[in-house]
């Protein structure tokens, strides 16, 4: 598409957006939701084109729409070039931003954070903490740059209905925070699958067991590294926690809350298993709080087939969770379902801060994770944090470990981990 072909399109899109627009709070939602879900859309042209933008330019647009959006309906004049039509729905965007800021602002107190789902076909959160100023530059996209105050999330991304989880944390503190995770891995586990029935093409499996010497020794390490001041995620790999070492960890979490010590931990992903329900299968992650309470649950959405064992005996799963956290806002994905090219898109739909990653495999799996953790660095400036034990039960190394780092391609951006429990330190300075 050109862009004089787009420029025809934003005005019609413009023209409807605003068409019963008024200066309250529900208006401003469900304007700013159409207008970022209008400027996401795949188009080059216009992606290019926003890239040129400066940020003096896009504040003194912030400014002058800020003012006309109070007081009513805005209107464009019909002389506007390409150019100039990117240029003032960026900022108008920017300024339904921050009108919607001031209007929440005048409610008093609030929750953390503002959430909408009833008026629009998605949600809106605010974040604690704006984008820095120094994380906005030109050269950066819509999805980068485009709103400083709140994060848009579609209802619906590849046909899967999107719910919004609050973990129950601690109050954060003020400033940018660095960001910790522990990877926690079993050294030398076994993962005992056996063939459920026979399909055309091969058989299908489902895990039954992953054998484990001293687990509960091994879990004691896990949950003393994950409870060290600073640290913000665990994450256990994929198929490594059936129920009874789920309770496990449950339990040694919810033991803070008996003795009331202050954690910074806010988000845990129970690594993964094979559970029932309702006669059916699915390959089941546990988002927990920093206490053992289950938050939400992640469902595999993409099954897995190996030549030596078959394909995975699972249904696929039907919704995709966020959970919003003090500091951050992150998703999960297990393993296929993070080194799949064709999901890359809707991935990006998520404007969230890290993906949480529990996987099992091997090298080339691995690089299909590094594809994806690259492509949301560059499009969103997602970190994703990959727990991935071997399948062939190695204890060396015990994990790779991909660790929120800022280029995931990079030589050095995955640990071959030798211990069961490691912490690491991402960044977020782009």
């Amino acid at each position: 598409m050109s862009l004089s072909i787009w420029r025809a399109d934003a005005a019609s899109a413009f023209a409807e957006i605003f068409h019963e627009y008024e200066p309250t709070e529900r208006s401003v939602k469900r304007a700013l939701f159409a207008l970022d879900e209008f400027l996401t859309r795949p188009d080059r042209d216009f992606h290019n084109a926003y890239t040129m933008l400066q940020e003096a330019s896009l504040q003194a647009q912030q400014d002058k729409w800020f003012q006309v959006l109070s007081a009513g309906a805005p209107s464009l004049r019909e002389t506007l070039t390409e150019k100039d039509m990117v240029l003032v729905l960026a900022g108008v965007a920017r300024a339904l931003d921050s009108l919607l800021l001031e209007f929440a602002a005048s409610l008093g107190p609030q929750a953390l954070h503002d959430i909408t789902s009833d008026d629009v076909d998605g949600y809106i959160i605010r974040r604690k903490r704006p984008r820095p100023a120094t994380r906005l530059k030109p050269n950066q996209s819509y999805s980068k740059r485009g709103l400083i105050h709140h994060r848009v999330i579609p209802k619906i991304v590849g046909g899967l209905p999107v719910h919004v989880h609050f973990a129950n944390t601690m109050a954060a503190q003020e400033g940018e925070l660095p960001i910790i995770g522990v990877a926690a891995a079993f050294p030398g586990l076994a993962l005992d699958t056996r063939t459920t029935s026979e399909r055309e093409g091969g058989p299908s499996f489902r895990a039954f067991d992953a054998k484990l010497d001293d687990a509960d020794a091994v879990l004691a390490t896990h949950l003393q590294e994950a409870l060290e001041p600073g640290v913000f995620t665990v994450v256990w790999p994929e198929l490594t926690v059936p129920p009874a070492r789920l309770k496990t960890i449950r339990r040694g979490l919810g033991k803070q809350r008996i003795t009331k010590e202050q954690t910074d931990l806010q988000v845990v992903v129970a690594g993964s298993w094979h559970v029932e329900r309702d006669g059916k299968w699915w390959n089941s992650a546990p988002i927990l709080d920093a206490y053992g309470k289950v938050v939400a649950t992640y469902e595999k959405i993409s099954s897995f087939y190996s030549g030596a064992i078959g394909y995975e005996d699972i249904e696929l799963g039907l919704s995709i969770p966020v959970v919003v956290t003090d500091d951050y806002i992150v998703a999960v994905a297990i393993c296929k379902d993070f080194c799949d090219p064709s999901r890359l898109s809707e991935l990006a739909r998520l404007d969230v801060d890290i993906f949480l990653v529990p996987s099992m495999g091997g090298s080339k799996t691995l690089d299909g994770h590094k594809i994806s953790a690259a492509y949301l660095a560059v499009e969103r400036g997602t970190r994703a944090f990959v727990v991935q034990q071997p399948d062939d039960g190695t204890r060396d190394p015990v994990a790779w470990v991909m660790g929120m780092v800022e280029n995931p391609q990079a030589a050095g951006a995955v640990t071959l981990q030798t211990e069961s429990a490691r912490s690491y330190t991402g960044n977020f300075a782009t």
